[in-house]
């Protein structure tokens, strides 16, 4: 029998962010396909603050809470688990292992590889750093099948030492729109000539270029924590519910850029876009809104592929890039968002990973 693990959180002020708008994605392509949920509650509380004792029995908390809920599995069973796990114990790894001989297959779907997201922050401990590489590690070990976010992640894992057979091509994230309203999308605008749409969280250590953009281009800007200009040239429009969010953005492309400059994605945040599947990028594409993303993101080859957007160097680019572009190929662009937005709706992307999977 196939199941998989829905994790739950509450958490204070995440209302207005896609945090956990792809997992809940995820979760409900699965209740689609009739596989049996699993329910794990996930306890948010800041582990930091506490004493050391208490952070051992957290972890050892969190065991017993999985030990539990997946004592319902069987040889041959397969369990499908959203990784990294939102509360996650160092001792899961062991926990994976025991499933494994067991017989029971466990497929991995990668929302983040903490180990290169966390890697190269100045901000995380060498001995935090080591930690996060061998609980990682040590976990998707156990893994029958591990769905990964690109070619380039997979790549990635193979140097790693996971073999290439393990290992499934995600492509890109779907992205699910309840009580999706044709003619409601249909009334927005989405022109050339219109501003440059960034959406996602705007607060200064996430997304320090927002505050450096220039006048090489007007944006719109759809977000969380933004404290920076609102003028001619920058607009903000403020935050909006992940499901909601489609139906509101209006412009012409949307942006995936991250990082600390506006003339490459740099820092730690940037440099990840190397090898990871931003969710904004299906969000842009659901909405029917071509792309402009850095030409070294993981995705560029997708958005080149097929043509439903372009891809820059530099936002300094952005402007000239646009105005030379031709009205029939700014159209053109926009008609294969719509086709990829489509899929993205119906889940095509992580139905056709999982019918890897079974392989």
């Amino acid at each position: 029998m196939d199941y998989y693990v829905a994790e739950y959180q509450i958490v204070e002020g995440t209302a207005k962010t896609a945090g956990t708008k792809a997992r809940d994605d995820v979760g409900n392509i699965l209740n689609s396909l009739n596989i049996k949920q699993i329910t794990i509650p996930a306890n948010m509380t800041d582990r930091e603050s506490l004493p050391k004792f208490e952070k051992i029995k957290f972890h050892i908390d969190v065991l017993r809470k999985w030990g539990e809920a997946l004592s319902v599995l069987k040889k041959g069973d397969r369990v499908i688990i959203q990784f990294p796990n939102i509360e996650h114990s160092v001792f899961l790894p062991l926990l994976f292992g025991r499933l494994k001989s067991k017989g029971i297959k466990i497929i991995f779907l990668i929302h983040d590889l903490e180990l290169l997201r966390r890697g190269k922050r100045t901000d995380v401990s060498f001995s935090s750093k080591l930690r996060t590489r061998l609980e990682e590690n040590n976990a998707l070990r156990a893994g029958e099948k591990i769905i990964v976010h690109n070619r380039k992640m997979l790549q990635y894992m193979i140097q790693l030492g996971f073999p290439a057979e393990k290992l499934i091509n995600l492509r890109i994230f779907d992205y699910l729109i309840p009580d999706y309203d044709e003619k409601r999308m249909a009334q927005r605008k989405i022109d050339k000539n219109l501003p440059i749409i960034i959406a996602g969280n705007l607060r200064r250590h996430k997304a320090a270029y927002v505050y450096e953009l220039d006048d090489t281009a007007e944006f719109n800007l759809f977000g969380i924590g933004y404290d920076g200009r609102n003028d001619d040239q920058i607009h903000y429009l403020g935050a909006r519910e992940p499901d909601d969010l489609p139906c509101g953005m209006e412009g012409s492309f949307g942006l995936v850029w991250d990082g600390e400059s506006t003339q490459t994605c740099s820092g730690a945040f940037g440099e990840y876009l190397r090898i990871n599947n931003p969710h904004k990028v299906s969000l842009y594409l659901v909405s029917g809104i071509p792309v402009i993303i850095w030409d070294q993101a993981a995705l560029a080859s997708f958005i080149r592929h097929y043509n439903c957007g372009i891809t820059v160097s530099s936002l300094s680019e952005i402007k000239e890039r646009v105005s030379s572009m031709s009205e029939e190929e700014y159209r053109t662009m926009k008609k294969n968002a719509g086709r990829i937005g489509t899929r993205l709706r119906n889940g095509y992307y992580t139905k056709k990973a999982l019918e890897k999977a079974e392989g």
